[in-house]
């Protein structure tokens, strides 16, 4: 939890680095030793700095931080880890920006660009868009197809009724078929994306197809939901445009395991049939740690927790349950034993897990 770094033989710059690497928080004296970069970095956001006369008291002094402080200072030290100190790279980069801001001073960042926490930043507004977006503007339905041609035909024809649609884009994750030439709705345009891996994480590829703020995310096989309920939920995505608004959810609680509707309490929308802003699709490769991609490529698995990780992360807000009538399985348990523990695998790439709850919801009346 907290690692002690005192002055003499083994106190170097390496050694401050594999600490906070490692995710521990760092306990140092710097009376006569320059930490790295410390004109632009504060490195109280990082450890507790001890003068040497405190060394004495210090089990009093770390009780006295507490698990939040704590939390903070380890979320800044692999923040500064990860942007400053990674890689040769970065460290050369890093150095470069400060003789830049040092040549031209005008230029330069400010003390809390710097050191504000990543998830801070983010925060500031992470969606320029109007508070509540026109009804006008309308959503994109994009449907992950895995073949199954006289479900996503149903859902087609469910979703010709809906005069809030603009366009339907289908992730043809399918390899050694064609797909249909049938597919023309009455007055909304279908276009088919066929992507040159089969990956459930193409389902959130940064399309320049869709041009709505709002995207309706679906799987071929939802084919339960009316015209009127997606309607319903498009309406209430305009009243949430930050959040991740969906009809199948889940809750994760401290214990790592997944509880279902009729909980009271929901952390993790499926995007199965779930609205977000389009925001979220064009940095979602991105900002997603490359390593969660990967993994959920690799065992096709938990994709949509990783989405509802990523609007958590980035709003700090939790996401919005949508309740219909017409579902014949809501209450299911969605996920197989295997994606019930893919948290506690996904935990390893977003650190800390940040997954806000909430027991509202939104009711069609």
């Amino acid at each position: 939890k907290f690692c002690l770094l005192l002055p003499g033989y083994r106190y170097t710059t390496p050694d401050l680095l594999d600490v906070i690497m490692q995710g521990c928080v760092p306990v140092y004296t710097h009376a006569d030793y320059m930490l790295p970069f410390e004109e632009v970095l504060d490195w109280r956001l990082v450890g507790v700095p001890l003068r040497p006369a405190f060394l004495p008291r210090i089990l009093s002094i770390l009780e006295g931080v507490g698990e939040e402080e704590w939390s903070q200072k380890q979320r800044q030290g692999l923040r500064v880890w990860t942007k400053y100190f990674s890689s040769l790279g970065r460290i050369v980069l890093t150095t470069l920006l400060i003789l830049n801001e040092r040549v031209f001073p005008t230029h330069a960042s400010s003390f809390e660009e710097w050191n504000l926490l990543e998830t801070d930043l983010r925060r500031v507004n992470p969606l320029l868009m109007h508070p509540i977006p026109a009804a006008d503007t309308g959503f994109t339905a994009v449907i992950f197809s895995n073949n199954r041609d006289d479900s996503l035909k149903k859902l087609l024809n469910t979703l010709d009724s809906v005069s809030t649609l603009k366009k339907v884009i289908i992730i043809w994750n399918e390899r050694g078929t064609i797909p249909s030439s049938d597919w023309e709705l009455t007055y909304i345009p279908v276009k088919v994306v066929i992507p040159e891996d089969l990956k459930p994480t193409n389902r959130f590829l940064p399309l320049s197809q869709i041009q709505t703020d709002c995207v309706m995310s679906l799987d071929d096989d939802v084919t339960a939901l009316t015209a009127d309920e997606i309607s319903f939920g498009y309406q209430a995505w305009r009243e949430f445009p930050d959040r991740l608004v969906g009809y199948h959810s889940s809750y994760h609680g401290g214990d790592q395991q997944f509880e279902f509707p009729g909980q009271k309490k929901v952390n993790i929308i499926s995007t199965k049939a779930a609205f977000y802003h389009n925001h979220y699709q064009r940095i979602f490769i991105s900002e997603v740690p490359s390593a969660a991609i990967q993994w959920v490529d690799t065992f096709h698995l938990c994709e949509d927790v990783v989405m509802s990780l990523l609007v958590s992360r980035m709003t700090n807000k939790p996401p919005i349950r949508l309740k219909y009538n017409t579902c014949d399985g809501c209450g299911e348990d969605l996920y197989t034993r295997e994606e019930k523990s893919c948290l506690s695998e996904l935990i390893r790439f977003f650190h800390p897990i940040e997954l806000k709850s909430s027991e509202f919801h939104v009711e069609q009346v």
